[in-house]
């Protein structure tokens, strides 16, 4: 935060959570096994594994911010590959990120990052108590 203005000049929020890749919906477990190791193709497996469960997130997310910040179309995209959803708002930039656990690749992580936030809607306190 600038002392002097009392303006943030810049916010990031970033959440995460984890869990096992044979419980990811699109694991198989009659066809998959659960990665050894971190590499290339594990990473692409992973991707194609939750897939489905990413693109359904951010197609909602998409769908109820743009309801509930009265958003066009055009101030608004979506892109959702490899493991990775990106919503880029007017007002704000929202990622959901999957990647092995490079440790312990039966697990992945899921990183939901919110930046690039927009300061026109943001009122802070005026006495100071934040």
């Amino acid at each position: 935060m600038d002392k002097e203005a009392g303006v943030f000049q810049a916010i990031s929020l970033a959440g995460r959570q984890d869990g096992l890749v044979k419980r990811l919906a699109g694991f198989d477990k009659s066809r998959h096994t659960v990665p050894k190791y971190v590499s290339d193709r594990a990473s692409e497996f992973l991707g194609r594994l939750c897939e489905e469960e990413l693109s359904e997130w951010a197609d909602d997310l998409f769908r109820d911010m743009r309801h509930a910040m009265n958003y066009k179309r055009r101030d608004m995209s979506l892109d959702c590959e490899n493991g990775l959803a990106r919503l880029v708002a007017k007002d704000f930039v929202l990622e959901r990120r999957y990647s092995l656990v490079e440790e312990s690749p039966q697990y992945y992580d899921v990183e939901t990052e919110l930046s690039a936030v927009s300061y026109t809607h943001l009122t802070l306190p005026t006495n100071r108590e934040v």
